[in-house]
Order: C-alpha cells, then sequence, then structure tokens
C-alpha cells in the first residue's frame, strides 16, 4: 500500500489496473494541498482499496488489509466529518 509495485516485477498490476495510486501518492498529494475537498481525498484512499481487491484474490492477505484497512479509514473521516 506505501508505494506502487514495481512496474518490471508486476507489468500484470499496470494491465489491469488503469489508476494505481499508492498511500505516498496520497501524501504528496496532501503536502501539495491538491485536495479541495475531503470527499476528493476519500476518493483516492477509496481508489487504492479497490485497486488492491481488485488486483489481489478475494482471501488473500492483501485483498483482506485493504478491506480493513478501509473500515478504519471510514471510520476515522466518519470521525473527522461527524
Amino acid at each position: 500500500f506505501l508505494e506502487l509495485p514495481s512496474r518490471r516485477d508486476y507489468p500484470d498490476y499496470y494491465m489491469i489496473i488503469r489508476q494505481p495510486i499508492a498511500i505516498k501518492t496520497i501524501r504528496r498529494n496532501v503536502k501539495a494541498h491538491k485536495y479541495a475537498s475531503v470527499a476528493a481525498f476519500h476518493h483516492d484512499w477509496k481508489l487504492m482499496f479497490d485497486n488492491a481487491r481488485t488486483y489481489n484474490e478475494e482471501g488473500s492477505m492483501v485483498y483482506n488489509d485493504a478491506c480493513a484497512l478501509q473500515r478504519v479509514l471510514e471510520e476515522k473521516l466518519g470521525e473527522l466529518t461527524g
């Protein structure tokens, strides 16, 4: 989740996933003030989790981690936005 998969090691990832994004990308966007709204910020996180579930097999560790991390994010965003 932190970095995008290596193009050399996972070339099929970039054929399957049309909008790759990782935590480092999101962090860079935050620092550059590229998110005009919480919804835009939330969209990129959701995209990252959706990408993980699309590429990885259901039940795999990465798939399950994406689900768990998304639940935590949704909870924290709910606390922040009321």
